[in-house]
């Protein structure tokens, strides 16, 4: 049975109990192939705004089992990359 895993990439600062952090984007990179899925609407130049929801993507994998799955899903976390300038509000 295949297994799906979803997480949701958000723009939030950690060391600030996790407040959103809004700022300009000026590099992505997601990755793809088979068994990848990404829901963003991200480009560089994108301004993430501070009014809403912080979440910027979200990655989906899919495998055979749970165990591919997550091994996929750390790999696609490793090779994500987004980068942003703190813009001021």
């Amino acid at each position: 049975m295949d297994n799906a895993i979803e997480v949701r990439i958000n723009a939030e600062d950690t060391e600030h109990d996790f407040r959103p952090s809004p700022g300009t984007v000026t590099n992505v990179h997601f990755p793809g192939g088979k068994g990848v899925r990404i829901d963003s609407a991200l480009f560089a130049g994108y301004q993430i705004p501070p009014y809403y929801d912080s979440m910027i993507a979200k990655l989906i994998v899919y495998d055979k089992n749970r165990k591919l799955a997550l091994r996929k899903l750390r790999k696609c976390i490793g090779r994500t990359c987004i980068r942003r300038r703190e813009d001021k509000y």
